[in-house]
């Protein structure tokens, strides 16, 4: 990927081999933040409001009744209909979310995960299970970190 070729410019890897190595121990599961807070499909605009007071994130996965994944919400995407009350009983969480998603699976590898980084442009993906169950979110920053971390154990 373009990051870890911009660190190979630098001189911040060694070998390949070693980097390939280094990279795939690193496991995808302790790196989910899990403190996003996820919404129903058939939340009101009123709902999605109360929940995004209580919140620190800019992004809200999204689930059906089963908490199942089935889109994103991003903040700055639904900024006017926040400020528009007479909305907020009439459009739900499925009128406002982003259904073409790129998800990250528990058990994917580290290179899938960071070509999927690349390839969606985003910061933060989802993570489910393989049966799509919505467990958290986990950030590029983080695994780039992890990255960084391992390599300087492993010198």
């Amino acid at each position: 990927s373009s990051e870890i070729r911009k660190l190979k410019k630098r001189g911040a890897i060694i070998s390949e081999d070693r980097d390939t190595t280094i990279l795939g121990k690193i496991d995808v599961g302790p790196l989910v933040e899990t403190n996003f807070t996820a919404v129903r499909t058939n939340d009101s605009l009123r709902n999605l409001v109360e929940s995004i007071k209580h919140s620190s994130r800019n992004t809200f996965p999204v689930v059906d009744k089963s908490g199942k994944l089935t889109g994103i919400i991003l903040l700055d995407d639904i900024r006017e209909e926040m400020f528009d009350q007479s909305l907020y009983d009439k459009i739900h969480a499925r009128e406002l979310m982003h259904k073409r998603i790129t998800k990250v699976y528990n058990n994917e590898d580290i290179f899938s995960v960071m070509k999927k980084f690349e390839s969606s442009g985003q910061w933060n993906l989802p993570v489910v299970d393989k049966e799509e169950y919505y467990l958290g979110f986990i950030a590029k920053s983080r695994v780039l970190t992890k990255y960084r971390d391992e390599l300087i154990l492993n010198r």
